[in-house]
């Protein structure tokens, strides 16, 4: 999905460079291919009763950007429960694949 969203929170990119710092060093879990470091969006969640409002979408749509704008990779990797039929049509419709 190539979907952008406008947001802006102070310090965040000071906080992305920090996250972004331990992983490369290795003090996150991450996805690796071919020893190179790779974004993995984990543990996404919406309150139930926001559910519904494209909060979801939204949050995949800010990682991703962060991902690909900010941090420079074309990819973005994920784990899904194929039981959670919410969140799997979710990534499907933002462009997903098994």
């Amino acid at each position: 999905s190539d979907g952008k969203i406008p947001f802006s929170q102070p310090g965040l990119d000071d906080m992305e460079r920090k996250i972004a710092a331990l992983t490369l060093n290795n003090a996150l879990p991450c996805h690796v291919i071919d020893e190179t470091p790779q974004p993995y969006l984990s543990n996404l969640c919406v309150s139930e009763k926001l559910r519904g409002n494209g909060v979801g979408k939204a949050l995949v749509r800010c990682v991703e950007s962060i991902a690909t704008r900010d941090w420079g990779y074309d990819k973005l990797y994920l784990h899904v429960d194929p039981k959670n039929d919410h969140a799997f049509k979710l990534y499907e419709k933002e462009g997903f694949i098994d």
